[in-house]
């Protein structure tokens, strides 16, 4: 009769057989910046704000010919206020205009008092003398008061005079989704400009991936194991490239440079509001018609509740609030608090950064992840120690690649 450890060596070799063969990474931009594409925040806004410190006219033929040839969008000027350099950015700017929390008591929401603005002529009169003051109308010289009159003008210049003064709380929301639209349009024609004069991008990309594949990999043979990837990116390096992980096995969630992009905001607290659903994620992938062809992770069953996804592997993701809603559905399919999936986050340190603040930062980021995560567990106990019991359990890592 074997004892009991050769009892838990088969057991082991058991579970072994059954679990333990499938892995999902997870990137995002910071993944493009390791193969050196320009595709930072301010490689395409830089220039495109810069050109709105340029407009110092008010005179309204003037100002709509500017922001013309300068193929502004109106979310340019409401980008142009708000203080960050990364892609959070766009999300938190997005937020603020389309999310009813958003609104700031008596003074109203960013829709209410640009539609005051609205109302009235927006432009400098060109029969009176109204001297601009650092480049602003006198009474712009407050940021958000600069930001709104140059709502106003927008609108203005779109609609022209007769549909301005009838300008509601729902046509300004039409032309802020349409504006959007072309946002992301002319960011996937600059991304795919960047893509095809970075000679070394796929190469690059395909190094970068197989480090990331073969980490820790939980499995001796790789043949018999599985590897998924979810891309928060819309370059599509790995379409061209024979990176060892099946192209059903590959998602570019928010779109491709092959058909649309999406720039959005987290839908969860806001999918029963018609206003600002068509802003949200959620909404903006569905309406795509996209459909992944099988689950990028496998989901714990069984009486211990384990799952086959035996680690996920994040790397170059700002792991920012506006895509918890993917990570909350994924840790409780895989039953992150008593399952077996472990975490692996790794980084790289960038110029001017040393490894130890770039280390700091990701932790922090980690824990904001986790303990946000915590918050939506039953069991409130389990939310406060989850990052503890992965620690203790090893199934967290931060790490350098």
């Amino acid at each position: 009769m074997p004892n009991f450890d050769e009892l838990m060596r088969q057991q082991n070799a058991l579970y072994d057989s059954i679990y333990n063969r499938h892995q999902l990474i997870v990137v995002g931009n910071g993944f493009d910046l390791a193969c050196g594409l320009k595709s930072k925040y301010f490689d395409f806004f830089g220039s495109r704000l810069a050109q709105i410190d340029e407009i110092e006219t008010y005179l309204r033929q003037s100002w709509c010919e500017a922001v013309r040839t300068a193929n502004l969008t109106l979310w340019d000027f409401l980008l142009r206020m708000q203080r960050g350099s990364n892609w959070c950015q766009v999300e938190a700017t997005m937020a603020r205009w389309v999310l009813p929390h958003h609104d700031d008591g008596e003074r109203g929401s960013y829709i209410e008092r640009s539609l005051q603005k609205v109302r009235h002529y927006p432009f400098a009169d060109p029969n009176a003398d109204q001297a601009t003051n650092n480049g602003r109308l006198e009474d712009e010289q407050d940021d958000e008061e600069y930001m709104l009159g140059n709502v106003a003008r927008f609108v203005w210049m779109t609609e022209g005079r007769k549909a301005a003064v009838r300008m509601d709380r729902a046509g300004l929301l039409a032309i802020l989704r349409s504006e959007l639209r072309r946002l992301e349009r002319l960011f996937s024609a600059f991304l795919a400009e960047q893509v095809a004069k970075t000679s070394a991008y796929y190469s690059d990309a395909a190094l970068l991936l197989s480090k990331l594949r073969d980490d820790e990999v939980p499995w001796e043979d790789a043949s018999v194991g599985e590897t998924s990837l979810l891309t928060f990116n819309y370059t599509q390096p790995f379409a061209h490239l024979d990176c060892g992980i099946s192209e059903d096995n590959i998602v570019n969630i928010h779109g491709n440079l092959d058909g649309e992009v999406v720039f959005g905001v987290d839908g969860t607290e806001c999918m029963g509001d018609l206003d600002a659903l068509p802003f949200t994620k959620t909404y903006r992938v569905a309406s795509m018609g996209a459909r992944m062809k099988k689950s990028l992770y496998d989901t714990a069953a069984g009486i211990i509740g384990f799952s086959r996804t035996s680690a996920i592997k994040f790397f170059g993701h700002s792991l920012g609030e506006a895509d918890y809603a993917y990570f909350q559905s994924i840790f409780d399919g895989i039953n992150l608090y008593g399952g077996n999936t472990k975490l692996i986050f790794y980084y790289r340190p960038w110029q001017g950064v040393t490894q130890d603040e770039v280390r700091a930062d990701m932790v922090r980021r980690v824990a904001r992840l986790l303990g946000t995560y915590g918050k939506t567990l039953d069991n409130k106990d389990h939310g406060k120690n989850l990052m503890h019991k992965l620690l203790l359990e090893g199934r967290i890592t931060v790490r350098a690649i």
